[in-house]
């Protein structure tokens, strides 16, 4: 009977010592990530910031870029309409200032185009 007891007593002891040693590797488990946790939550908070920043900037900068295209599109128009009213006049001259003018205008077109390059 004390050899029942005594073999009942030590299998405790074994179960206990595996218990304690998976508990003690769970807590070191458990300590690495919450070091790892605190290291991203940094990072997270600088990124944030940093985000915020940028939104900041883009809120300035959006209505100064409309502000731009608008005038792009006026030029755009403006340029339209000139090269517009041009071949209209065009049609209406006599033939041979057409040449001239179509000359003239041709010319000026290249030599802007040549120059922006």
């Amino acid at each position: 009977m004390i050899f029942l007891i005594a073999t009942v007593f030590i299998a405790e002891l074994i179960i206990i010592c595996n218990i304690v040693q998976f508990i003690i590797k769970t807590d070191k488990a458990v300590c690495g990530l919450t070091a790892q946790v605190e290291k991203r939550r940094m990072i997270l908070k600088w990124r944030m910031n940093a985000l915020r920043e940028i939104a900041e900037g883009l809120n300035e900068i959006c209505p100064k870029l409309l502000v731009k295209f608008k005038k792009t599109k006026r030029n755009i128009l403006v340029r339209a309409a000139n090269e517009l009213a041009q071949s209209i006049i065009l049609l209406f001259f006599k033939p041979k200032y057409k040449k001239i003018l179509l000359g003239t205008k041709t010319g000026i077109g290249m030599a802007k185009k040549l120059l922006r390059v």
